[in-house]
């Protein structure tokens, strides 16, 4: 499995979570908002 794909969403409000990321393997599988 190669990683096709890396978007990263920046989260503005103020605490500990700085981000969300969406990860898409080999075109086909995505895993969102981690």
């Amino acid at each position: 499995m190669q990683i096709t794909e890396l978007r990263i969403r920046k989260v503005e409000d103020e605490g500990k979570l700085r981000a969300y990321v969406t990860v898409t393997f080999d075109n086909c599988f995505v895993v969102h908002n981690v």
